[in-house]
């Protein structure tokens, strides 16, 4: 039996444990919940903006212009409002900022990203790109395009942003309860993809050679 001192390990699915290595640090403890009252506020929050704009009508402009509005009149009547009764320091309102450690990693994590595009881009205008890696490619913009085509830009972003603060924690908490499983059937299916690619390369391979004898 394990005693109460002891820690229980974190097993982590590979794919997540190699997201979790390139994660910011504020950022992986929002998604594996490791600060659970700001996770879960910040996907009520989430939520509760994408039924606002989805089920209401309203845009995102207009919710923040009239957000704005309604909050530049409230400080400024409760500012005169506490200076005529001869307050010093009418509100107390709490400063917010992002720390440049943030900044800098969104800006990495993007940059990383736009260079990946651009060599990609490279590799394919220059005709070096393999033929499996462009078929990937195409049938991964093929699938884009359908989903793109059912769902709205709204929707998708929310997808997005809910899939990203509950499918990690909850890949980690099936994985560490069936990760024997999980193992097998990965590696199987690795298997069975590695022989796969394998042929449809020494197809290429041979029509390749066949073309260049002719």
């Amino acid at each position: 039996f394990m005693s109460e001192s002891t820690p229980v390990p974190v097993v982590s699915l590979p794919v997540v444990a190699t997201m979790e290595k390139n994660m910011p640090v504020e950022l992986h403890s929002l998604v594996m919940w490791k600060e659970p009252k700001q996770s879960g506020i910040l996907l009520a929050a989430i939520t509760f903006a994408y039924l606002l704009l989805e089920k209401s009508g309203f845009t995102l402009i207009g919710i923040i212009a009239n957000s704005g509005m309604v909050f530049l009149v409230a400080t400024m009547v409760a500012a005169n409002v506490s200076t005529m009764l001869g307050k010093t320091n009418p509100i107390s309102f709490p400063k917010v900022e992002i720390s440049e450690e943030v900044a800098k990693d969104v800006a990495l994590s993007v940059t990383k990203g736009v260079n990946a595009v651009l060599a990609f881009a490279h590799t394919s205008a220059t005709g070096t790109i393999p033929i499996v890696d462009f078929g990937k490619y195409i049938l991964g913009l093929y699938v884009l395009a359908m989903v793109g085509s059912r769902f709205h830009v709204l929707t998708l972003v929310f997808l997005v942003l809910f899939s990203a603060l509950t499918v990690p924690k909850g890949s980690q908490c099936v994985y560490a309860k069936y990760h024997t499983e999980i193992d097998a059937f990965v590696a199987k299916a690795q298997e069975q993809i590695n022989d796969g690619v394998a042929k449809i390369k020494e197809k290429v391979m041979s029509a390749t050679g066949a073309k260049k004898q002719e």
